[in-house]
């Protein structure tokens, strides 16, 4: 599982100690390897930081947890530093998360990744790669299919990575338009697609 840190309350704790509360909850209640992302934890309209990702990592080798960061494309120069100080203490390689604006560029994605890995000093067999679709609404379905068929193909050494994730979600980003006080039943597009 791809384990997503979310945000702190500053006016409750600070994001040090709110972070060793969530690593030692999640020590205690997920005892197996598991991907750590701290994108939710970005300044708002902005990138995650190193210091977040460094920190968190520090939490979690102090737990003896066995986790993987997760970077993306197009993230700061000190952010894929941290990352890769991680992956070069911890040895357990990298997941690299390819969202919706990278995989639109599917013509660059090849280089992209060449670059990314010879920075964070792995190869191919280090990296899991996610292509995270996001959201799609139920009628979509059939257009992640031909979408996720034209980014199989744009993926260089496709065979070459550790894993490739496909992750899709049919959970609305919001439910207000949804009728009140009645269940509703969604389909799974995610689902369909595979």
């Amino acid at each position: 599982p791809v384990m997503e840190l979310v945000r702190h309350d500053p006016k409750k704790s600070t994001f040090e100690d709110d972070l060793k509360k969530k690593i030692a909850s999640l020590e205690k209640s997920w005892g197996r390897p598991f991907y750590f992302d701290v994108r939710h934890v970005a300044p708002k309209n902005g990138f995650p930081e190193a210091g977040a990702i460094s920190a968190a990592f520090k939490q979690i080798r102090t737990q003896e947890m066995h986790g993987i960061p997760v970077t993306k494309l197009g993230y700061s120069q000190q952010f894929q530093q941290a990352v890769r100080e991680i992956v070069s203490q911890d040895g357990k390689g990298v997941m690299v998360r390819l969202g919706k604006a990278d995989l639109a560029v599917m013509e660059k994605i090849a280089t992209a990744l060449v670059n990314l890995c010879a920075f964070l000093g792995v190869g191919n067999g280090e990296v899991d790669l996610l292509l995270d679709y996001e959201f799609k609404h139920p009628d979509e379905y059939e257009d992640l299919i031909v979408l996720q068929e034209l980014h199989f193909s744009k993926i260089p050494k496709l065979k070459s990575w550790r894993t490739l994730t496909l992750a899709s979600a049919s959970f609305p980003d919001s439910i207000n338009d949804l009728p009140h006080g009645k269940w509703v039943l969604l389909d799974r597009t995610e689902w369909k697609s595979w």
